[in-house]
């Protein structure tokens, strides 16, 4: 029964701790984005992107650089 009690305390103290985390929501590309892509995107309550501005190959992607300037752009 002291076991039991452990874990419900246990439980409800998570319990609080996941009402409290707050999100964010974001999309990350490699593919080139548009400004009117990310006004869209920002006023569907996204509030990140991630942008792939280097290749595994080893060298940087041209076109996550630009999806960040035009990121800008749509701010």
């Amino acid at each position: 029964m002291f076991y039991y009690r452990i874990l419900f305390s246990t439980l409800v103290l998570l319990g609080y701790s996941f009402k409290t985390a707050e999100m964010a929501m974001g999309f990350d590309a490699s593919a080139a984005v548009t400004r009117a892509q990310f006004v869209k995107f920002k006023a569907s309550g996204n509030t990140f992107f991630i942008a792939r501005i280097h290749r595994s190959i080893g060298q940087p992607d041209s076109a996550g650089i630009t999806n960040i300037k035009t990121a800008y752009d749509g701010m």
